[in-house]
């Protein structure tokens, strides 16, 4: 067995929620070792019942074999909030998650977000975790944008995304509250750092400097130059001028077509539809209400639904 150095900390996500910009902060910095093996705990390697904790342990530190050491390492993997486990699967496969269906049942899927935070208390016992989340309404339009140019051929809408594993299983995990308390019931609420996205674009500086707190490393500034954001597909046609006669305009007439309907009728703010923004209001408000309380914070304010 090797002797390689167990993450002090573990980012469970979630994906466009500022991700790809926290972990080049960390790659940066001098302190932080920062790994990318989290998607273990949602194989089957990791099933703690079946193969037992010292087993799954020792599996997981030799994936960590070749990391230098650090003050602080962390282990990300932004789709573990997404609380799903794979069954024969190594790795997220398209063609499982963004097939149509009926329903969550798949023999390669399941949503089992208490037992991937089992399974990781149960090899990281003594781990702090980091989670970061969006407003739902933003973040499920990034989601779907991010995955609409691979959905199935004439299944582009928003509801076409939700009846995929990958849509029902985001539409679940946008109840925040409840992934925080599944973590701060594993490890003690202490232990739990939440942070809003919208918090770290509010204020750069006191968001970083409470994660490396958290981290327990020093708060360093981010370099413009060296910032690195994964702001997804952008909605390049409805970005354009629509002054009658310009170039612009007669692209979007022209080419326009090619862009799949959701993207071409898209609004400013995002491609889902009024109706369907109230909609998601509506399912999480009273998740954001109970996620509010917990952190002290005005998510409304934040531009959640509450």
């Amino acid at each position: 067995m090797t002797n390689a150095t167990l993450p002090q900390v573990v980012y469970v996500g979630l994906q466009k929620t500022g991700s790809t910009y926290l972990r080049h902060y960390f790659f940066q910095h001098p302190e932080i070792g920062c790994s990318r093996h989290g998607i273990f705990f949602q194989t089957d390697a990791a099933d703690v019942e079946a193969r037992g904790a010292d087993a799954v342990r020792a599996d997981y530190r030799a994936r960590l074999s070749g990391e230098p050491a650090a003050t602080c390492r962390i282990d990300m993997y932004e789709g573990l909030a997404m609380g799903y486990l794979l069954h024969g699967l190594e790795k997220w496969d398209a063609g499982v998650f963004l097939s149509p269906r009926d329903g969550l049942a798949s023999p390669h899927a399941e949503s089992a977000p208490d037992a991937v935070a089992r399974r990781i208390h149960a090899v990281l016992p003594e781990a702090r975790i980091l989670l970061t989340v969006r407003s739902q309404l933003a973040w499920l339009d990034s989601n779907y944008r991010w995955y609409l140019p691979l959905l199935p051929p004439g299944r582009a809408r928003f509801q076409d995304f939700l009846d995929t594993l990958e849509g029902r299983f985001a539409l679940d995990a946008g109840h925040f509250d409840r992934t925080a308390e599944i973590y701060a019931s594993c490890f003690g609420s202490e232990r739990v750092l939440v942070l809003p996205l919208e918090l770290l674009e509010r204020d750069e500086p006191a968001s970083l400097a409470r994660v490396c707190g958290f981290l327990g490393v020093a708060a360093l500034p981010y370099p413009e130059e060296r910032k690195n954001r994964n702001r997804g597909p952008e909605i390049a046609f409805d970005a354009l001028p629509r002054a009658a006669g310009s170039v612009a305009e007669r692209l979007r007439r022209r080419l326009g077509h090619l862009l799949p309907r959701a993207l071409r009728d898209a609004p400013r703010d995002g491609v889902l539809r009024p109706s369907e923004r109230a909609l998601l209001a509506a399912h999480y408000s009273a998740a954001n209400a109970r996620l509010a309380r917990r952190l002290g914070v005005d998510l409304g304010a934040l531009g959640y639904p509450v």
